[in-house]
């Protein structure tokens, strides 16, 4: 869509140019909504204005007669008298005249009665597509699990009671193993996700998946792959993918540890912003002509007026900014490389050095009749390479990093008048120079002028007054006025071949972890968009002049589309910790191939290629994406078109449109500091670059006159046939080389019960050899092979079980071994074989384990290796041709590579050449009968002669294709902008199987995980967090039924926590430490009472603080008592159904025991603090779960009810309590379960107020365990902890509750010193009715001691030890009502007691 700044409508927002230098204006506010309504781009509506412009040129037929009257550069033919009474018609040719003085001419003109007037003629329009089908990446994926991370615990039991649902949960998952993979227009993602420790119950259905916060069921189905049920392939408790899903989630087709990341930093790598050097700048092609005769009165002022247009149109201007004096002249040149740390000078120049004035241009129109461009001017010009000049300025900044052709530099000073400028834009006056450090050695160009300056290309255009020149009288060349056209360069360059300063971006990516394999994937954008007229359209000049001939007049069309660009960029490697970059390139052919990668694109759309490298050793890497300038190519395609090489240039095309199969991948070998690297990519590894191919037709006129300008050359460019080799199975994945080979299993024997057929539900099948005897005849045996898929390795003959399809048939007395061959898809062989006798089957034949071997996979070492003559069959006509070749062998079997090294001369079209047998093979080879390689050539006959326009080359803008920097405004090119490539993804791979395998493949045993292969598309480019929807968790033992099943029953889930060897501490604490019968208890006592737990152990806990915690929400004690782990309900429950009690015959809790002060000592009596007892609001936190959807977490808040007297007075009001927040949202799915312990955690606070303490004879505690209720009969250092207060100078007693008459009560003063110190605590008597007498304890805090015993019933906590042989017990206090029941319990669903509030 139309996109403007965000901000652009408000005050002080962002101010846009209207033009930039190298585009079209930008959008107006109310256009941009426009596009935005009808849901156009900006390309198209720029395309509609296109057609409304040509549109508007069309004159209606009724105006046949009348001359067109506008603006436009059209050939206006004017009446004039003329001596006799005639009138002849003055051609103005294509002259701009104001529209008054126009309508005035004509309308004062005479009229001729029967002038036939002429027309406007117009060539079609081409306007290429706008709208491109989107392509997208993942542009973030999730990231692998740390070694280390806990592997989570899924408990889940997703059920329906009394039409409420329980249950459910929603499970982030954990990658473990991950690739990204580009297939040109979009890239794909693998991973293997894992959820939970243990087997799952039950998968999750394919609508319960989702990315981040989208469902994958919202995803087109065609983009993720499903296994043959139609879901996600997911194992339930580990294992290995089998059958179809084998190979998916393989490197290789090899169990290889994968894991995937997105760079974020030095990602993005190419040139941009390109600045001219010294370059020219030409004004957009016009057909501007005149009649054939212009050598009349009437004819010759026009004439002379088109003329002049038609040089300025053909003139090459200069740009006013490049290098100058950077360097020896051989540098300066382009000849030699750039002296790291020297320095180049680049100068933007303005119009104060030609004395023009302020701020405008800088070429003044000469006063020469021969060479001036009057009445036309030069302030269009002017203005153009003004804009240019000031983007360059603003493209220069201190600091950053640039590109000089190929050489690295970064920007040191920027001066004006010898100062700083700070800053400060350039006003275009005045001479500006930027100094350049070069970090890198490359080439570049300069110019090399002896004043200092680029005093000699500013005065561009030099018209050559010795050249060719039009005129309006052919016929008297003495007596009229030459206008030459033809130009001396001075320089001043093509902008196509010449290097530009661009800014440079380096991508740099880092293994993170040592590897074997990294494999990187690029995001490109490349593209070029023409904006010109359709100069394709042009009619040959025959043509022309008819139409002009005629009294009409001739115009082009327009052309917008978009055309192809190629992207350069060369590839470095270094160890992590080294210095020197070293580059990556073919070790052979290196003098036609330099390991130069590029991209070649014709939308405005990203395309995905990757580049794979196979490191000598694990290690950890460097890899540096070096940007390369298309200028250096388009020398050396220069260089080669006109012979000065005979070495073709060759490039990586990269092109990964679905190319993942070994057949289309292509690599090379390159040896670095003795190490082999071996690159691999899908592509075309010897893409030969020509003109042709780096220039695009829509630049040539269409129709040039048959003038030649340049004979035609033929030229080889290619072989028809690069590869041959004895078998036709062999390739340079497939070599005939001896290669290791590795026993991958011995005598294996899988033999499922129902052997013959597939296993129920799994798809598995038995790993076996029959010898079935007597078959197919009498004494013979046919051994047939039974497979499991899991034990086949994907193999080009497509055998992949039950059965092999080809049996091996013995006769009596063969003893030949018997063999099952199968060759891998990368060309190693394998063979499953005999092993020893096992069993038979029920019909008596025997069965026999199985042995498989296979080959590794090997960098071959060629047997020959150079470059050797072609030679051509007798009679025919070449010589010179040149190719690399690569032979590998082992005895009499080989396989060859050739390629082109020297092109060699005067070859034709399919010709038919060969490589002699005796320059490339050994004797043995010879010696078997190996002949001739022979093979056709392929020879640019497209270079016929060449043919011009009558002016100049009809190839208006040659290499534009690969082009840095641009001549014409109307070629625009993606690199303009910023960068583009972009570095989306690193594979770090880690061989587990083969000769370089570090440790063992993994197994991913008691692991329920998922596999899932998507393609990126708009709904996903970030693949944040991939996750499912459990139903059912992990099985556990039922302490119920004794069945292992899914549960959502805590004390089951503390029980498997305990005792499960795999997913508790089973290893350490063993089922006898655990009081199962408790246990089994607290599970009938949740599941009667729908206290469900369903959630995830995700983190690293204590396991006794986790039960303990967990089981508060469940309305569980968790105790241990004689070395037993218990859960046991906390509040009164009915033994048969289990269901709590609150007011009913069992609600009374029993008591135990009795202590008194004869069997209790050391009795200690201990208040909670304010704050433990303060009343508050319960906001209780919940999850409301949506089947295979997200959950939305709900809340409840509940506080007590205002405490009233008999008369309904106030006492005691809760609406001000706090709030305090229990979040239950992690396992709790029901708002009764929630509302349920808010209720508990509320009355819990209200009635528990204090805790008591004391020892006793093991004896007296025979049977209490905790949990149990006692009660406790003392009289010792009770008190009534509201009956304190505080005694004031005056007397004053201030307390809670009235306090009169005479008390005994325990004081202190803190200001009372005695021996020294602060007096200790003391008891006294005092009549508190008697302010007098208690002055006496002024600035005493009190306490009333209780005279009369307490009894006193408390829950007990725990029992332990003491070194003085006697218990100690500690109890909380449980108050009881009159009729013996536990209070806190009473009158839950009593408004007067408790307040529900609905929650968010």
């Amino acid at each position: 869509m139309a996109e403007l700044p965000k901000n652009i409508r408000q005050v002080g927002g962002e101010m846009v140019s209207a033009r930039s230098p190298f585009a079209r204006r930008v959008l107006l506010p109310t256009e941009a909504d426009l596009c935005n309504t009808l849901g156009i781009t900006e390309e198209e509506y720029f395309q509609f204005l296109e057609g409304v412009a040509a549109k508007v040129k069309e004159r209606p037929a009724a105006y046949d007669l009348i001359p067109d009257i506008r603006c436009d550069p059209v050939s206006l033919g004017l009446a004039t008298q003329v001596a006799g009474g005639g009138l002849s018609l003055t051609f103005l040719g294509q002259v701009a005249v104001g529209v008054a003085l126009t309508a005035a001419s004509v309308l004062l003109a005479p009229k001729p009665p029967s002038q036939r007037q002429g027309t406007q003629e117009r060539t079609a329009d081409i306007g290429g597509t706008k709208k491109f089908a989107p392509q997208f990446s993942f542009n973030s994926v999730q990231d692998l699990a740390n070694l280390g991370d806990l592997i989570p615990l899924v408990f889940t039991n997703r059920q329906i009671i009394n039409s409420i649902t329980y249950g459910g949960i929603r499970v982030n998952s954990q990658l473990i193993w991950s690739q990204m993979v580009s297939l040109g227009s979009y890239q794909q993602l693998k991973i293997l996700a894992l959820f939970s420790l243990g087997e799952i119950a039950r998968k999750p259905d394919l609508k319960g998946y989702a990315i981040g916060d989208l469902l994958i069921e919202n995803y087109h189905a065609e983009k993720i792959y499903k296994d043959t049920s139609g879901n996600i392939p997911f194992l339930i408790d580990g294992g290995i993918f089998t059958g179809a899903d084998t190979n998916i989630f393989r490197v290789d087709d090899k169990r290889h540890f994968s894991g995937t990341r997105n760079p974020t930093t030095q990602a993005t790598f190419g040139l941009s912003n390109p600045m001219p050097n010294a370059t020219a700048y030409k004004l957009p092609y016009q057909l501007v002509r005149t009649p054939s005769n212009t050598d009349t009165d009437e004819y010759r002022p026009a004439g002379r007026i088109t003329y002049k247009k038609r040089r300025k149109l053909l003139g090459a201007w200069p740009m006013r900014a490049g290098f100058v004096n950077s360097g020896n002249s051989s540098q300066q040149a382009g000849n030699s490389d750039a002296t790291v740390g020297g320095f180049l000078t680049y100068q933007i120049v303005g119009s104060g050095r030609l004395g023009l004035y302020e701020g405008i241009g800088y070429q003044q129109d000469s006063s020469d009749v021969r060479l001036t461009m009057d009445p036309h001017g030069v302030e269009d010009i002017n203005s153009a390479t003004k804009t240019v000049r000031e983007a360059t300025d603003s493209y220069l900044v201190i600091g950053e990093q640039y590109m000089a052709g190929s050489t690295l530099l970064t920007c040191t000073q920027i001066l004006e008048d010898n100062l700083p400028v700070n800053g400060r834009p350039w006003d275009g006056t005045k001479i500006r120079s930027a100094s350049f450090k070069v970090i890198e050695t490359g080439r570049y160009e300069s110019i090399d002028d002896p004043n200092g300056g680029l005093g000699p290309h500013c005065g561009n255009p030099y018209w050559d007054t010795n050249g060719d020149f039009f005129t309006v009288r052919p016929g008297r060349l003495d007596r009229d006025d030459h206008f030459y056209y033809e130009q001396n360069f001075n320089d001043i360059f093509n902008p196509n071949s010449r290097y530009a300063l661009q800014k440079a971006t380096l991508g740099t990516i880092s293994n993170n972890r040592k590897c074997h394999i990294t494999e990187i994937g690029i995001k490109s954008k490349v593209f070029k968009e023409i904006q010109f007229a359709n100069v394709n359209s042009k009619p040959t000049e025959e043509k022309i002049y008819e139409i002009y001939d005629h009294n009409s007049s001739l115009t082009l069309g327009n052309i917008n589309k978009f055309i192809t660009r190629y992207s350069f960029f060369k590839l470095q490697v270094r160890k992590v910790g080294q210095d020197t970059w070293n580059w990556l390139k073919p070790s052979t052919n290196t003098n036609v191939h330099t390991g130069l990668f590029c991209v070649r694109g014709n939308t405005p759309e990203f395309q995905y290629n990757y580049i794979r490298i196979d490191q000598p050793t694990l290690d950890q890497y460097e890899y540096r994406f070096f940007p390369w300038p298309g200028a250096a190519v388009v020398k050396e395609v220069q260089a080669y078109e006109a012979r000065q090489r005979h070495n073709p240039v060759n490039a990586i095309v990269l092109n990964s449109n679905g190319a993942r199969t070994a057949g289309s991948i292509d690599k090379f070998t390159c040896t670095v500091n003795g190490e082999d690297f071996v690159v691999q990519f899908a592509g075309d590894k010897n893409y030969v670059l020509t003109k042709q191919k780096l220039s695009n037709i829509e630049w040539n006129l269409g129709s040039p006159d048959k003038v030649k300008v340049g004979n035609a050359y033929y030229q080889v460019t290619g072989f028809q046939t690069t590869h041959d080799g004895s078998r036709d199975d062999y390739s340079i994945s497939n070599l005939p080389i001896a290669r290791p080979v590795v026993r991958i299993f011995t005598n294996k024997l899988f033999y499922p019960p129902n052997y013959g057929g597939y296993v129920a539900g799994s798809g598995a099948h038995g790993t076996v050899i029959v010898g079935w005897q007597n078959y197919p005849s009498a004494g013979f045996t046919q051994y047939s092979l039974y497979i499991n898929q899991a034990d086949v390795t994907p193999n080009i003959q497509g055998l992949n079980g039950p059965a092999w399809a080809n049996h091996q048939i013995k006769a009596p007395g063969d003893n030949s071994p018997v063999e099952f061959h199968y060759t891998t898809l990368d060309g190693r062989g394998g063979k499953f074989t005999l092993g020893t006798h096992q069993l038979n089957t029920s019909s008596g034949n025997p069965i026999y384990g199985v042995t498989k071997d296979e080959q590794t996979a090997l960098t071959a070492t060629p047997s020959f290796q150079g470059e050797v003559n072609v030679q051509t069959l007798s009679g025919d006509d070449g010589s010179g041709l040149k190719a690399n070749v690569v032979v590998y062998s082992l005895g009499v079997e080989w396989y060859a590579e050739w390629s082109l090294s020297d092109v060699g001369q005067d070859y034709s079209n399919n010709q038919t050449v060969y490589i002699d047998k005796d320059d490339i093979f050994t004797s043995e080879i010879i010696n078997s009968g190996a002949t001739d390689i022979k093979f056709n050539v392929n020879v640019n006959t497209s270079s016929s002669s060449v043919y011009s326009d009558e002016i100049g080359s009809a190839e208006l803008n040659p290499y534009d294709a690969a082009s840095d920097f641009w001549q014409y405004e109307g070629d625009r090119s993606s690199h303009l902008d910023g960068p583009e490539h972009q570095i989306t993804y690193c594979n770090e791979i880690v061989e587990t199987e083969g000769d370089r395998r570090e440790g063992e493949p993994a197994t991913y045993e008691n692991l329920a995980y998922a596999g899932l292969r998507i393609n990126s598309s708009k709904e996903w480019t970030n693949f944040s967090q991939f996750s499912a929807y459990f139903k059912e968790g992990v099985k556990v033992k039922s302490l119920i039924d004794g069945t292992r099943k899914a549960t959502n029953l805590f004390p089951e889930i503390a029980y498997a926590l305990l005792t499960d060897k795999t997913l508790g501490a089973g290893a350490v604490i063993s089922e006898s430490s655990v009081d199962d019968v408790n246990m089994t208890v607290a599970a009938k006592f949740c599941k009667a009472n729908n206290l469900f737990w369903d959630g995830m152990v995700a983190d690293r806990v204590n396991l006794r603080e986790f039960i303990y915690q967990q089981a508060l929400y469940c309305l569980l004690d968790f105790t241990i008592i004689g070395g037993k782990f218990s859960l046991y309900p906390a509040v009164p429950f009915d033994p048969n159904t289990f269901e709590i009690d609150l007011d009913g015959p069992h609600s009374k809790p029993k008591i135990k025991a009795m202590f008194t002060d004869g069997n209790i000592s050391d009795l200690n009596v201990s208040f909670l603090s304010p704050e433990d007892r303060q009343a508050f609001k319960a906001n209780v936190l919940y999850r409301q779960e949506q089947e295979n959807g997200f959950p939305e977490r709900k809340s409840a808040v509940i506080q007590l009810a205002e405490e009233k007297d008999a008369n309904g007075n106030v006492l005691v009001s809760h609406v001000d309590d706090p709030l305090e927040t229990f979040d239950l949202s992690g396992f709790c799915t029901s708002r009764a379960a929630a509302v349920l312990f808010a209720k508990y955690t509320l009355v819990l606070r209200k009635h528990l107020d204090h805790t008591v303490s004391f020892k006793t004879a093991p004896h007296y505690i025979n049977g209490v365990r905790p949990g149990d209720y006692i009660r406790v009969f003392s009289t010792t250092q009770h008190v009534q902890r509201f009956n304190n207060g505080a005694i004031l100078d005056d007397g004053t007693v201030v307390s809670k509750d009235t306090i009169s008459g005479s008390k005994t009560f325990y004081y202190w003063n803190p200001s009372t010193i005695v021996a020294g110190e602060i007096m200790p605590v003391t008891e006294a008597t005092v009549d508190f009715s008697n302010t007098n007498a208690v002055k006496a304890f002024a600035g005493s805090l009190f306490t009333i001691k209780e005279s009369e015993a307490s009894d006193q019933c408390y829950k007990v906590e725990s029992i332990t030890f003491g070194d003085d042989g006697l218990v100690e017990l500690t109890g909380s206090y449980a108050e009881l009502t009159a009729d013996g029941k536990l209070a806190m319990l009473q009158n839950w669903s009593n408004s007067n007691t408790l307040i529900f509030t609905e929650g968010d």
